[in-house]
């Protein structure tokens, strides 16, 4: 059998900078401490995340229950002071909250997996692509007039057609254009 794995222990101020709060918030949370070191106080990693944890929990509720107020203000319905049903409405804000984080979590995974990609950086990266590609075009009529002994009256022709290339390899670049390209292809597959 293995040796049971022990759990880690830090300092009140290791505690505060690893979580990125002053050490007098952390001793504010009032973690229970799990040993001492000679009189150092020692909290168990997982005790500091369970208290985390609490207070973020508790943090989310008193913040849907001021929006479910403010909400029932509006609407004129103060659910008859009933508490089970601001208990079904913070419910229900609950299970909202969860199904965006999951779907966003969803997405961010995606992304990981490389199977999406966020508009933007698709933007961005034709944007780098497309200008470098207008400038091999844009060279390409003085490397011809080198490389084949063109004529200038050849190579201004070559250079009228490589510079409209060019024009329009450059317009990948362009968010409408991608934007517009984008609606057609979501008009194409929703079909």
């Amino acid at each position: 059998m293995g040796k049971a794995r022990e759990d880690a222990l830090l300092n009140g101020r290791q505690c505060a900078e690893s979580i990125g709060i002053s050490k007098t918030t952390f001793i504010n949370w009032k973690v229970p401490p799990s040993g001492t070191r000679g009189s150092e106080k020692l909290y168990a990693l997982k005790d500091v995340l369970d208290v985390y944890r609490d207070k973020c929990r508790r943090e989310m509720e008193r913040e849907l229950r001021e929006e479910i107020k403010a909400e029932l203000a509006e609407s004129g319905d103060d659910m008859g002071g009933d508490p089970l049903k601001v208990k079904l409405e913070l419910d229900k804000k609950r299970v909202r909250l969860t199904e965006a984080q999951a779907i966003h979590q969803e997405m961010k995974n995606e992304m990981m997996r490389h199977e999406v990609a966020p508009f933007a950086f698709i933007t961005f990266v034709l944007g780098k692509t497309s200008n470098a590609i207008a400038g091999v075009m844009d060279a390409m009529p003085v490397e011809l007039m080198r490389k084949l002994s063109l004529k200038p009256q050849e190579v201004e022709k070559v250079r009228a057609v490589a510079s409209m290339a060019a024009d329009s390899i450059a317009s990948l670049g362009d968010e409408q254009w991608l934007e517009e390209r984008f609606d057609e292809f979501l008009a194409e597959t929703d079909q």
